[in-house]
């Protein structure tokens, strides 16, 4: 049985600029939508951990790429927003879920606690 996944607003917390908005919008369809995939497919959310550590990094260099495209970078910068979209998704399974930019999201697998 897939459990509903829980997203809840959690008030403006910052001035985000437009571009921003933009993006938090973006990512919260977007977050859903891969939360209900990873349901689907059942795989123990555990075994993203790699994926994680490694999207962390390409982050951390290129964070700039997603908030600032360019037409030289916009396929990078979809690259990194997907990552982005699937990294908070897998973050949703961990035990009270993850927020993020103002939103907090909570799933669990097949009734399981949350690990």
């Amino acid at each position: 049985m897939l459990q509903i996944t829980k997203v809840e607003w959690m008030g403006d917390r910052c001035d985000a600029s437009l571009q921003e908005k933009h993006l938090i919008s973006a990512l919260r369809n977007n977050v859903e939508l891969e939360i209900q995939k990873i349901m689907l497919t059942r795989r123990p959310p555990e075994l993203y951990c790699d994926e994680l550590q490694y999207f962390g990094e390409v982050l951390c260099e290129k964070g700039d790429v997603l908030l600032y495209p360019t037409k030289k970078t916009i396929d990078e910068a979809q690259e990194i927003f997907r990552g982005l979209v699937r990294a908070i998704a897998v973050l949703a399974f961990v035990k009270s879920g993850v927020e993020v930019f103002g939103y907090r999201y909570e799933a669990a697998i097949d009734g399981r606690s949350k690990t």
